[in-house]
């Protein structure tokens, strides 16, 4: 587009170049006496080209040449026809004919003799050098986009690198260019700001501000005329995408309250805006404090509906407690009811209010962690910190000084409700031992936090896997004493041996100890790879038949464990599982061999070999 805005900057007239249209013929464009010879006494020179007699008009706009152009473009006369132009005007009027024509003829707009294609080139090579020089100037500074003629060739280019550098430049630019829609939103895009030089009048105003509001909310917001006629869809989006834009609302407008509801839900903080004058200040308060509760701070104290909003606001977020002055003949209850939803809010009530004691209770049986907020120096310490124990275990105790007087008896509270308890328990403590056994014996898990530099480490762990074998599991394998322990365990119930590492010197011993309990039951922790499974194996059937349930079929030595196994204990023979019918064949002869038609009665009817086998223990009985 080559646009020749300085027509109509200059005057109302519509200027032929702009609409592409010229009247038909040859219509004498040129003022009286502008047609001067060459050389004549109206004719003089003025910074290599020639000026005309101020009596003259452009021939192209018909604007008076007399007058200074504003873009300061010097004025052309063409030494073809005589015809006089406005420079920007000529230049406009030969980029449209180029355009508009199959040759590159170009012939003078007022009598159709041909141009010089030396003074077109010439122009061309003028106005792209002043193109480029503001083109790099509004680069740099957007802002000198006030010095550029709105007439230049490329204008459009011109303003948006402008406005894309700083949206401000926009106040430079008439709501009248062809493209100012594309201008307008690249400057609000870069700038709320430039909604401020946005006409009201301009037909894409709403558009544009819709635009600037969803990029920058309020700061744009504040420059859309409250007045217009789309201004309540244009404010709902500035709000939704920053709530604070209430602040730019008029507390007039009839759609003031649908407005303010929905800021308040996208940052309760705009709360701040409304004046709790307002007939439906309690519900937007409400509104406001339910999307964050620290927007209490916005309501005055004096409000007569305060109370429910500081409800509303605590039971959302029981920090909004802060903001309550403890002064208040309600504050007990509203803290009351920030603790039970938030333990923490705690840390909000002072600790010389006379109800104290009664919402650090409801506090720290919420959340154990809120005993953190709780002086230990107060006279109901005790009270407070067992009732924290008791309801959440370690997680409260953590919070208790250690050199308190009372630290004892919390924590062996803390332990016995919660065996966990003991992490927070520094074994450097006199009573260490005490309060370990008192959490070992609440939860076996408890041993685990039992320091093994501890002196009475053996002790307690032994009390442990003698009341639980499996505490096993929890027992560092680097003790010093992990062997004695480890037998008590596996002793006191077999399958602890599953917690026993198998690459350890003394795991066999371990393990023979192991599967001598519960039918053998351990064996099935043995690994197979090991090379005195067989031995482990051959120990635990011998002392009992049904502990042939749990050697693994894949070992190498099976056949020959099970033969014992099925000599030993005829019934042995019901847990025998051979990899093939050969080898089973042959342990049940050797069952049936050695106890007869007693081992028959393990043997399964369907076995082909049935029959065979049961007259050779008939024969044997």
């Amino acid at each position: 587009m080559l646009p020749s805005l300085a027509c109509l900057s200059l005057s109302h007239q519509k200027c032929p170049a702009v609409s592409g249209l010229l009247p038909s013929g040859k219509p004498d464009y040129t003022a009286p006496g502008c047609e001067g010879g060459e050389g004549g006494d109206d004719d003089f020179l003025l910074d290599g080209k020639r000026r005309v007699r101020d009596d003259c008009t452009c021939a192209i706009c018909q604007i008076d040449l007399a007058d200074p152009e504003p873009n300061g473009v010097p004025y052309i006369l063409s030494e073809s026809c005589k015809h006089q132009f406005h420079g920007s005007c000529l230049f406009t009027w030969v980029q449209k004919s180029i355009k508009g024509s199959e040759t590159d003829s170009i012939t003078c707009p007022a009598c159709r003799r041909p141009i010089p294609e030396n003074d077109v080139l010439l122009l061309e090579a003028e106005y792209q050098a002043e193109y480029q020089t503001h083109k790099e100037a509004v680069s740099q500074n957007g802002l000198a986009l006030e010095f550029v003629p709105t007439d230049l060739f490329n204008y459009t280019e011109i303003a948006l690198a402008a406005v894309s550098h700083n949206g401000l430049a926009l106040q430079f630019v008439s709501i009248y260019s062809d493209d100012y829609k594309e201008i307008a939103m690249e400057a609000v895009t870069q700038s709320g700001l430039a909604m401020e030089y946005v006409s009201i009048d301009s037909t894409e105003y709403k558009e544009i501000a819709l635009a600037a509001v969803s990029e920058h909310g309020g700061v744009a917001l504040q420059y859309v005329h409250n007045d217009y006629y789309a201004y309540k869809e244009i404010a709902l989006v500035a709000v939704a995408k920053d709530g604070l834009a209430l602040e730019y609302v008029s507390i007039y407008s009839d759609d003031y309250k649908e407005i303010a509801l929905a800021a308040v839900n996208e940052d309760g903080h705009a709360l701040r805006y409304v004046p709790d004058g307002r007939a439906d200040y309690t519900e937007i308060a409400l509104a406001a404090v339910n999307d964050n509760g620290h927007a209490l701070r916005h309501v005055s104290t004096d409000y007569n509906a305060y109370k429910e909003i500081a409800l509303a606001a605590v039971a959302h977020n029981g920090h909004a407690l802060r903001y309550v002055p403890d002064g208040r003949a309600d504050y007990t209850e509203i803290a009351l009811v920030a603790v039970a939803h938030n333990g923490h809010a705690l840390r909000h009530v002072s600790t010389d209010y006379n109800a104290y004691k009664e919402i650090a209770l409801a506090a720290v049986a919420h959340k154990g962690h809120a005993l953190r907020y709780v002086p230990d120096g107060r006279a109901d310490y005790k009270e407070i910190a067992l009732a924290a124990v008791n309801k959440h275990g370690g997680v409260a105790l953590q919070h208790v000084p250690a050199d308190n007087k009372y630290y004892k008896e919390i924590a062996l509270a803390a332990v016995s409700k919660d065996g966990h308890a003991l992490h927070s328990v520094a074994a450097g403590r006199d009573d260490y031992k005490e309060i370990a056994l008192a959490a070992v014996n609440d939860n076996i898990v408890a041993l685990r936090y039992v320091s093994t530099y501890h002196a009475a480490y053996k002790e307690i762990a032994l009390a442990t896997v003698a009341k639980d074998g499996l505490a096993l599991e929890y027992v560092s394998i680097y003790s010093d004493d992990y062997n004695e322990i480890a037998l008590v365990a596996v002793a006191k119930d077999g399958i602890a041996l599953e917690h026993v590492p198998a690459d350890r010197n003394d795991y066999k011993e371990i393990a023979l100890v192991a599967v001598a309990h519960d039918g053998g039951v351990a064996l099935q922790y043995v690994p197979t790879n090991r090379f005195d499974y067989m031995e482990i194996a051959m120990a635990a059937v011998l002392l009992d038949g049904h502990a042939l349930r749990y050697v693994s079929i894949l070992s190498s030595d099976y056949k020959e464990i099970a033969m014992m196994a099925v000599v030993k204990y005829a019934w042995a023979l019901q847990h025998v599982r051979a990899k093939n019918l050969d080898d089973y064949r042959e342990i049940v002869l050797a069952a049936v061999s050695e106890h007869g038609g007693v081992a028959m009665q393990y043997v399964p009817n369907d076995y082909d070999a049935y029959q065979e086998i049961a007259l050779e223990a008939s024969s044997n009985a």
